[in-house]
């Protein structure tokens, strides 16, 4: 095909579409058990006309269609079946879907299964449910190092989640996939997780994570369960415009001095001025003493501030800078005195 010539071309984004029974094929007869229907359920009767139609094709009775989707594999209505689709569900056929379309490898995720533990109040169903996730993602990749299984790892509880990454470490999983989720409160930084990450790192399996949008990141995500000190460096903090860097000041964070950003969200405490060339967000537990200018604010109801706070005029345009910000206060606090 010609979008690979002279390119090596990596998919990142590649997934399996789990059938019915699939998790069950790999989990405890507990987990089976106790499996929930999720946010998809693979058993609605509206899917059955669809599943029938995959399972014929995959039984080798319908050769002709299996034939035109591999002709046409990117664009074959066919496709819009997705059990159907070839090298969805069976993993010889992922083999040669690779070769067809030019792909040297795939990071493959799951699709629904996780849905079906992870949010489970049983602790043994989410762990018991990761673990057997886990065995079906490096079985269906098994066979082929062009297939990169991504397994999933709830952390939930960080102990448990030790021996789940274990196992799945064994099972020769190539990367974990997480939640975006703050659980129970915690950040994904915090130092619960540290033996986690220090484990993958070991093992050179990166972590991915499918992150939220249209939303205020939420407080709890600066919880990190440690305070983390600059050393030697209590004063300014101060990015450059073109890294468009956000500074996060968490609940026990305490900056003497300025703050100059793209972006700044504080839930601790700042005695300085703070520049936001576009965004500043203060949690309710934060204290400033200082002056603010931003390009939109978001402010908690509790959250102290003690200063002039303005809204920089030129913050949406194309030359928005840390200088602009600066002018505000410094034009304000001339106009005052």
């Amino acid at each position: 095909m010609s979008h690979q010539q002279g390119r090596v071309i990596h998919d990142a984004d590649s997934h399996i579409i789990e059938g019915r029974g699939w998790l069950e094929s790999y989990a405890t007869e507990y987990v089976k058990t106790n499996l929930e229907t999720g946010a998809f359920d693979l058993n609605m009767k509206a899917l059955d006309p669809l599943i029938a139609a995959a399972d014929k094709r995959l039984a080798g009775d319908d050769p002709a269609l299996t034939e035109a989707l591999k002709s046409n594999i990117f664009a074959h209505p066919g496709k819009r079946n997705m059990w159907s689709a070839y090298g969805a569900v069976e993993k010889r056929e992922r083999s040669d879907a690779l070769s067809i379309m030019g792909v040297t490898s795939q990071l493959i995720f799951p699709s629904v299964g996780a849905g079906r533990f992870a949010r489970s109040k049983d602790l043994e169903v989410v762990y018991g449910g990761c673990d057997a996730l886990n065995r079906g993602m490096a079985d269906f990749c098994a066979d082929d190092t062009q297939l990169k299984s991504v397994g999933y790892l709830s952390l939930r509880d960080p102990e448990r989640a030790q021996t789940s990454l274990k196992l799945a470490l064994e099972l020769g999983i190539n990367a974990i996939w997480i939640g975006s989720d703050a659980v129970e409160g915690r950040a994904p930084s915090h130092i619960a997780y540290d033996p986690l990450w220090a484990m993958m790192e070991e093992a050179g399996v990166p972590v991915t994570l499918h992150i939220g949008s249209g939303q205020n990141m939420p407080s709890v995500y600066m919880n990190t369960g440690t305070e983390r000190v600059l050393a030697g460096n209590i004063g300014n903090i101060e990015t450059t415009k073109d890294n468009k860097v956000t500074v996060a000041i968490g609940l026990t964070g305490e900056v003497s001095g300025d703050i100059t950003a793209h972006r700044v969200m504080v839930a601790g405490k700042v005695e300085g001025n703070i520049y936001a060339a576009e965004r500043v967000e203060f949690h309710k537990e934060s204290i400033v003493q200082g002056d603010i200018s931003y390009g939109s604010i978001a402010v908690e109801h509790g959250a102290r501030l003690l200063g002039l706070v303005i809204q920089n005029p030129n913050s949406s345009a194309a030359s928005n800078s840390n200088a602009d910000a600066k002018n505000v206060i410094r034009k304000a606090q001339e106009g005052s005195s």
